[in-house]
């Protein structure tokens, strides 16, 4: 792609776990991601033992989508200017401080779910 000038992405991926024995990192996206340099790039790798599953998130930041799913308590945090729309999800509660800081990183924040 010679005229491809910026790439933005959002990336939310499932993982199942199947008795895995090395389970990916933030370190482990970001070495593999160390090439995109336009743009900083966000991620953030959960996992659901209930669920036997995990999901990696990763992104370009600054974010320019209008909605972020799946919000975990491990959410990094950051400012986005452009997210209306968030959706929560973790087998973990919620703590008064994580409402502060999805406070503080949503403020044009219209639906939280």
């Amino acid at each position: 792609m010679p005229k491809l000038n910026e790439f933005i992405f959002n990336i939310r991926s499932i993982i199942p776990l199947n008795n895995q024995t090395h389970l990916l990192s933030n370190e482990d996206i970001h070495r593999t991601l160390t090439n995109l340099t336009d743009h900083q790039v966000i991620s953030c790798v959960d996992y659901f033992p209930s669920n036997k599953s995990g999901q990696c998130h990763f992104y370009t930041y600054p974010y320019t989508m209008v909605y972020y799913e799946n919000i975990t308590n491990n959410f990094p945090g950051e400012l986005f200017k452009c997210v209306q729309s968030v959706t929560l999800f973790d087998e973990r509660p919620f703590e008064h401080t994580f409402f502060m800081q999805i406070a503080q990183a949503f403020p044009f924040l219209k639906e939280l779910t």
